[in-house]
């Protein structure tokens, strides 16, 4: 029943960039299908507080990249469901493997190799100005407590596929 209001939550959104409120630039999309259902999300810039929702921080041997999609309200404005992606360090000749994290209004889902595991994420290319990658995983409810994630027994997890693309903020 939750992962059903899950999956409600993230296709009942109107999501066209033309939707968002003139604070937001769409700078990216997650599009995929959550349990088979389609899911599509997008990432921002925030051009009130110069803040992009696809990051890379780039350190001196590494990198590492935070993208977060979200739900659009009908006014325009950012809400849940959202879903993120830590991904890094990114390292040349090593495989990418990203943390998920899904809010929606059923509750919190994550990667469910551990209790906030990582996946590997496919057809990774990063360039200057674009992002891509695939994912597919299988996500587990979680309820927080305390501060620490733990996994909810009243729900039932749920299949996760979806492509993110987008143009990055770099930080240095």
């Amino acid at each position: 029943m939750r992962t059903t209001m899950l999956i409600a939550c993230f296709t009942a959104m109107p999501l066209a960039a033309q939707d968002l409120a003139a604070r937001y630039e769409q700078v990216g999309t997650f599009t995929g299908a959550l349990n088979g259902e389609p899911v599509t999300l997008v990432a921002t810039l925030d051009l009130e507080r110069e803040r992009s929702s696809i990051t890379v921080s780039k350190r001196s041997s590494f990198a590492v990249v935070t993208a977060e999609a979200k739900s659009v309200a009908s006014d325009g404005t950012l809400t849940t469901p959202d879903i993120g992606f830590l991904i890094g360090p990114l390292i040349t000749g090593l495989s990418h493997n990203t943390d998920i994290l899904i809010n929606s209004e059923g509750g919190f889902y994550v990667a469910d190799v551990d209790i906030g595991g990582r996946v590997p994420v496919s057809n990774f290319e990063l360039t200057e100005t674009s992002l891509s990658y695939s994912i597919e995983a299988t996500v587990s409810p979680v309820i927080r407590e305390n501060g620490v994630f733990k996994l909810d027994p009243e729900r039932q997890p749920a299949e996760l596929t979806g492509k993110f693309e987008g143009t990055p903020t770099w930080k240095k």
